[in-house]
Formats: structure tokens, C-alpha cells, sequence
């Protein structure tokens, strides 16, 4: 160490020793503190890296459910809404359709009734005509000219009268077999099961839509989080790298104090001479010795 001269140079001076190792003192104080202040950061960025692990977690797992929701959207949900709107458009054209069906059956079922009742009549008079015929009494009269010939038309009226009617009567089985069939089918009841199906595909259609719309919110919060964690670590990085430089640069300082390799020949009082010369006479006295520290006082008073 330097050599230092123990001795005052008057009453109340410290000694060079004296200051150097309160200044010493000062120094292993500030570097508990700077270590304390390091072990504090330490512990805070560790903390803040268990943190950003948890955050970007958070972030993974929020942007895997928003693909999800995004996934069902784009595969199931607008397909089934989608699907179930055209359904419903069908439903309600099968219904229309069963509507005039059922129309046309009662128009057709009247009509048939009608013709045959007509068919009927004819037949009924070409019977009775004939029977005129057959029934007239022989002798009396020569027969009317043309009577063969009559005969013979009433009998083709008849034979068509009776086919006639035997088809209506085929074709009012038809329509009254068509007229159960579309009763049976019950078209109408499909209208409750389109809008039921059409009322669940919106539902469920809805619902990914909101969870799109709060996934991605969830995302965009993640996400915030980690680089707010990630710049508190960041800080708490460089305010450990901070305290470390201290640490060591007290403990050098400190090193360089007690044990450093000065040049033995140069004592104390040439420090102080070059002090002054830099800042004039405020640090050391006459001679180069130090102050004293009641003089200094009054000085700047």
C-alpha cells in the first residue's frame, strides 16, 4: 500500500489512513447493498422467465383455441347454416307443391265424380231406349226403318257407356289412392322440422362466431401480456447486469484500497497536491495536508 503518514498534522486532523478506510468502509457497505440489490434482481428475473414461459403458454393455447373455433366456422358451422337455409327454401317448396296436389286431387275427385254421373245417365238412357225397342209389341206395327241400325248404335253406346264408367270408376280409385298417399306423407309437418333445424344450425352458427370473436380477443390479451412480461425482464436483466458491474467494480475499488500495488515512493500528500492543483484549495491544506474538518466548515460558510 501507499505509504501513508499516520500522524496528524495538528490537533483533531484525521490522518490520510484514517479517511482512506472510512472510505473503505463506505465502499463495503455500498457493495452489500449493491449485492443485496443484486440476489434482489436475480430473483426477480428468474421470476419474470417463469413468467414469460407461462405467458407464452397462455399465447399458444389461445391462438390453438381461436384455430379451433376458426376450423369448426369454416368446416362445419357456415356449412351447416348453410346448408339448412336451403332445406328450409325446399320445405317450404314441397309444401307449396303439396298444396296444389292436394288442390288438384279434390278438383280431379269432383270431376271424375261429375263424368261418371254423367257416364252413368248415358248409360241408364241407352238401356232404356233399348229396352223400348226390345219391348215393343210384335205384329202390331211393321218395324220403323232404320230400327237395325238404331239397335245397333245403342248397343255400342252401351258397350262404351259401361267401359266408360268402369274407367272412372278406375280413375276415382286412383285419385282417392293418391289423395291417402299425399295425406299419409304429411308434407306440412316437415315446415317445423325445417325451422327447428334452421333455428340450430344459426344457433350453433352464432355461437362459434362469438367464440371467434372472443378467442381472438384472448389472442390479441396474450399476446400483450408477454411483451409486457417479456420488457419487465428484459429490465430486470439489465438491472442485475447493473448491480454485478457494481458488485465487482466495489470489490475491486475496495481490493485496490487495501492490497493495491501503488508506488511506493509517492505518499498521500502528493495526491492532495494534485487535487489542488485541479480544484484549487478546497480538498487539501498548505503543503498538501489534508484539511481540516472544522476549517472546511467555516470555509464554505
Amino acid at each position: 500500500m501507499a505509504n501513508m503518514n499516520p500522524n496528524g498534522n495538528g490537533a483533531g486532523s484525521r490522518t490520510p489512513d484514517a479517511v482512506l478506510c472510512d472510505c473503505n468502509l463506505l465502499i463495503k457497505d455500498e457493495k452489500n447493498a449493491a449485492q443485496s440489490r443484486k440476489a434482489g434482481n436475480d430473483t426477480r428475473k428468474k421470476s419474470k422467465e417463469e413468467a414469460r414461459r407461462y405467458k407464452i403458454c397462455c399465447l399458444t393455447k389461445a391462438e390453438e383455441t381461436h384455430d379451433v373455433y376458426l376450423d369448426l366456422d369454416n368446416c362445419t358451422a357456415l356449412e351447416a347454416s348453410k346448408s339448412a337455409e336451403i332445406i328450409q327454401k325446399n320445405i317450404d317448396g314441397y309444401i307449396k307443391k303439396n298444396d296444389d296436389l292436394e288442390k288438384l286431387i279434390k278438383e280431379s275427385s269432383k270431376l271424375i265424380g261429375e263424368i261418371k254421373k254423367k257416364l252413368e245417365e248415358l248409360h241408364n238412357a241407352a238401356c232404356t231406349m233399348s229396352n223400348c225397342i226390345s219391348n215393343r209389341l210384335p205384329g202390331e206395327l211393321p218395324p220403323p226403318a232404320g230400327v237395325e241400325a238404331i239397335e245397333t248404335t245403342i248397343g255400342h253406346i252401351k258397350s262404351k257407356s259401361s267401359l266408360a264408367d268402369e274407367t272412372g270408376g278406375k280413375a276415382f280409385d286412383s285419385v282417392v289412392t293418391i289423395a291417402g298417399i299425399q295425406t299419409f306423407a304429411n308434407i306440412d309437418s316437415l315446415k317445423n322440422f325445417g325451422q327447428q333445424l334452421l333455428d340450430a344450425a344459426k344457433g350453433f352458427k352464432t355461437n362459434i362466431d362469438e367464440n371467434i370473436k372472443k378467442s381472438a380477443e384472448d389472442v390479441k390479451t396474450a399476446q400483450s401480456e408477454l411483451t409486457k412480461t417479456l420488457e419487465e425482464l428484459t429490465a430486470a436483466r439489465f438491472n442485475l447486469y447493473t448491480e454485478c458491474v457494481s458488485v465487482d467494480a466495489l470489490g475491486l475499488i475496495s481490493e485496490f484500497i487495501c492490497s493495491g500495488e501503488c508506488d511506493d515512493n509517492k505518499k498521500i500528500e502528493d495526491f492532495c497536491d494534485k487535487i489542488s492543483q485541479n480544484f484549487g484549495d478546497d480538498g487539501c491544506g498548505p503543503n498538501g495536508t489534508l484539511r481540516k474538518q472544522g476549517k472546511n466548515t467555516r470555509d464554505r460558510n
